[in-house]
């Protein structure tokens, strides 16, 4: 069984993101540097890249995310492993404000 090389970060922060032209919402449940995880009611197929977006304050942070793994609950797909395309400087500074104050 495959180890997490980064330490993940319990939440529960609402989201939305794209998939083509069409918003969706979910709820983060965790993240960490390389990964979030999403509870939703529209997961994708593994492999299809979406952007993910997190308001934060009053500014809305775009992450460029690709669907690593779908579980099933309950008989449905409802969440979503991701994988972050691009570690941008906000998101590492989002990050460790969230680490911070928990």
């Amino acid at each position: 069984m495959e180890k997490r090389t980064c330490k993940r970060i319990d939440t529960s922060l609402e989201a939305k993101f794209f998939h083509g032209n069409c918003l969706y919402r979910g709820t983060i449940t965790n993240l960490s540097e390389k990964g979030i995880c999403i509870n939703t009611v529209a997961c994708f197929p593994y492999g299809a890249n979406i952007k993910l977006l997190i308001p934060v304050k009053e500014d809305i942070l775009e992450i460029p995310v690709h669907v690593k793994r779908v579980a099933k609950r309950d008989g449905f797909y409802d969440t979503m492993g991701l994988e972050l395309l691009d570690q941008s400087q906000n998101y590492l500074e989002f990050l460790n404000g969230l680490s911070s104050v928990l």
